[in-house]
């Protein structure tokens, strides 16, 4: 399947949320955390994943998601709408012949209609337009295809520097109403029932993983989210600073030690509600 020739969506102003992470892709590309293979053990045993099915990851960034399913043999259209984070995109997953870069936006994909089996988002969902977006993924879906929205959530779970490190994150965003976005919008169970309405979802953690980082890569992937001051802007030598210091607080042989839940919710919103 190919998709429209010449169909991409209008470049978006420079307020639009798609052009937050054009000063920070190196960061993210270098230090946020990857999707275990493992994640798709839990589709293949829940949803009866299979390698011919296709798939449309949204807001596919520099893939880290995608990867997961082409290292698994799928085909895979990447929509995303941000250039810098599309050509990182592009660069990693380049050795992937079953992999096709789109440059589009969630609610408008440019894809055939009834394309793919699957659409997947992975830390994406906060971002949309949903109402649109939602008439899309249905658009674009097979009959008795699913969406599966994705995300690595920090398991600090009473850990001390996991704890310092999420409240300086907060502390530290620039922008106070991209937190409040999120917090309301992303796996946010009344949000979620209305964008998988008339069916239900489910919500279920596929696998966990930990990774151990330097300093260096500790701020990196503080500055990998996109409301964070980067090297320059005059709140970012004392965010470092006091990084530097919880993180001395807490290394054990130079490192510490990032865990996460793959949390994923999965649903067929042109479906009768999923049988409990």
């Amino acid at each position: 399947m190919e998709r429209p020739a010449g169909q991409v969506s209008p470049a978006p102003p420079a307020t639009d949320p798609t052009c937050r992470f054009t000063d920070r892709v190196d960061d993210y590309l270098r230090h946020r955390p990857r999707y275990p293979a493992a994640t798709l053990d839990f589709l293949r045993a829940e949803l009866s994943l299979r390698p011919e099915h296709v798939v449309a990851d949204i807001g596919s960034g520099t893939g880290f998601l995608a990867e997961v399913f082409l290292a698994a043999g799928h085909r895979v259209y990447g929509v995303e709408p941000n250039d810098e984070m599309r050509l990182a995109g592009e660069r990693h997953l380049a050795h992937y012949p079953n992999f096709t870069s789109i440059a589009a936006r969630a609610e408008a994909t440019t894809l055939p209609a009834a394309a793919v089996d699957f659409v997947t988002a992975g830390q994406a969902f906060h971002w949309f337009v949903l109402a649109p977006t939602k008439r899309e993924f249905l658009r674009i879906l097979k009959p008795g295809g699913w969406i599966v929205l994705a995300r690595n959530e920090l398991k600090c779970d009473g850990d001390a520097f996991l704890e310092k490190y999420r409240a300086l994150a907060r502390r530290s965003r620039l922008d106070r109403a991209l937190g409040e976005r999120r917090a309301v919008s992303e796996f946010h169970d009344p949000v979620l029932a209305e964008f998988f309405s008339p069916g239900t979802f489910r919500k279920a953690i596929a696998t966990v993983h930990a990774h151990d980082l330097d300093y260096d890569q500790t701020l990196g992937r503080l500055q990998s989210f996109s409301s964070i001051p980067l090297p320059g802007d005059p709140a970012h030598a004392a965010m470092a600073a006091e990084l530097r210091r919880i993180f001395d607080q807490h290394q054990q042989n130079g490192r510490v030690r990032f865990s996460y839940d793959v949390e994923l919710v999965y649903g067929q919103p042109g479906n009768p509600p999923l049988a409990v």
